[in-house]
């Protein structure tokens, strides 16, 4: 489950009544949790003994995805049927802990979220190994739903490595997702500068809203594309 994902999910839960708990099948119980902790713990162990980097880096993306998919466990089970199983999760985020692997309930999203590190581990073993570019657009996805829109440096640096990343990896399967992070991002930016009194508010702003219009454009009928249209209406100019 993408953290684009679970922002959807957030909002359909935010639409519910607040003492309404969707009631589904069964997502998850002992036998799925404790699998994807051993997975967890022979993958650290294979880490740790690994006879070269690249072992190791590929040790390192398996543990990150076994990780993200535990998360996304934890957040299906939770929509299907609120903190019912809240023990279980509890004790599986404490296992991880212990495994050095972070598994944290962010209050905002509502969700429970993998903080990424190993991807970041694995792409400084491997910097073009192949799964760099998952990795890469993993940990900068983490950046921009975590970063907060005041932070100047922390745009300015998402920025820069996200058009660097988009230069590198031209044919990369999630480049409308991309595309919208930098636009957003631009958009920030822009609002700094404008509050300021900064020139450069003018030049950031035209940029976002030619990259919301080449979403809209180029990746039509995608959730991209309409988040997208909507920040244009908003923003008074359409494509």
């Amino acid at each position: 489950m993408s953290w684009r994902l679970i922002q959807a999910l957030v909002f359909l839960v935010s639409c519910l009544l607040p003492t309404a708990v969707v009631k589904g099948d069964y997502v998850m119980g002992p036998p799925e949790v404790n699998e994807s902790l051993k997975n967890m713990t022979n993958l650290k162990t294979r880490a740790t003994q690994a006879a070269s980097k690249r072992e190791k880096a590929e040790a390192l993306f398996s543990l990150a995805m076994e990780a993200e998919e535990l998360s996304s466990l934890m957040n299906e089970e939770i929509m299907a049927h609120g903190f019912d199983q809240r023990a279980l999760i509890d004790l599986a985020v404490r296992r991880c802990a212990a495994l050095e692997i972070t598994i944290f309930y962010d209050d905002g999203k509502r969700a429970y979220l993998y903080d990424r590190a190993a991807f970041g581990q694995y792409l400084e073993l491997q910097p073009k190994g192949a799964h760099a570019d998952e990795a890469r657009f993993l940990v900068l996805e983490k950046t921009f739903y975590t970063q907060k829109e005041t932070d100047e440096t922390g745009l300015r640096k998402f920025v820069q490595e996200a058009a660097r990343f988009k230069k590198t990896y031209p044919r990369y399967e999630r480049k409308s997702e991309l595309d919208l992070f930098l636009a957003i991002s631009y958009l920030n930016l822009s609002r700094l500068e404008d509050k300021k009194q900064s020139p450069g508010g003018a030049a950031l702003k035209g940029k976002a809203v030619a990259l919301f219009n080449e979403i809209v454009q180029k990746y039509p009928n995608t959730p991209e594309a309409s988040t997208a249209q909507r920040v244009l209406t908003r923003l008074n100019t359409p494509p």
